[in-house]
């Protein structure tokens, strides 16, 4: 098989060896849950990106500094009050847009995904993971699988490029510690994709 292709598995999940079904997640498990999952994703930041970014902040606080001193010489204190009003408007409102839309583009992600909302079936297999949901049936191989985490009583599957599953410690039939060490294992005898 072309690890760099993974639309290519053949589907077969091989002799299963666990299968749970699996309670949907809250907005706020799912924000986190994609916050620890693509994480690892991330591409580092180079150092001209951040120097970049430093001098168009420097030039942008001069420009600030220099109209301000502008304002106080020509006019009284009021109109400074105002013109630093502005100014702030000016560089905090995108930043709030931003954050805003960003929250609705993760809520609509969100809404979107059946497993979210109703929950799922996962079905573990010697060859992938199959997750079933009411819209559908979709199988990864295990070299799909980038990451394994827990947090705050959640294991989370990290899928690559950019999806996990999910599964509650505390879900009847499920013993983390086995059903993890049986993913990681998988894990270390397919080379990740991601990689």
């Amino acid at each position: 098989m072309d690890n760099t292709q993974p639309e290519l598995f053949d589907g077969d999940i091989g002799p299963v060896r666990y299968t749970f079904n699996v309670p949907g997640l809250s907005f706020e498990r799912y924000c986190k849950g994609s916050a620890i999952t693509m994480q690892p994703l991330e591409a580092p930041r180079s150092i001209f990106q951040s120097i970049n970014n430093l001098i168009i902040w420097l030039v942008i606080a001069i420009g600030v500094m220099f109209s301000i001193q502008i304002v106080t010489e020509r006019s009284d204190r009021t109109i400074l009050g105002v013109y630093l009003f502005l100014f702030a408007l000016l560089f905090l409102f995108p930043i709030i847009m931003g954050v805003i839309s960003s929250k609705r583009r993760t809520k609509k992600r969100y809404s979107d995904i059946a497993s979210c909302l109703n929950g799922y079936t996962l079905v573990l297999g010697e060859k992938g993971l199959k997750s079933v949901t009411t819209k559908g049936i979709v199988i990864y191989p295990w070299l799909a699988v980038s990451d394994l985490a827990s947090h705050k009583g959640i294991d989370y599957i990290a899928i690559y490029p950019n999806g996990f599953l999910w599964i509650p410690e505390d879900l009847e039939g499920y013993n983390s510690i086995e059903v993890n060490a049986f993913i990681l294992q998988k894990m270390a005898a397919e080379p990740n994709i991601a990689a």
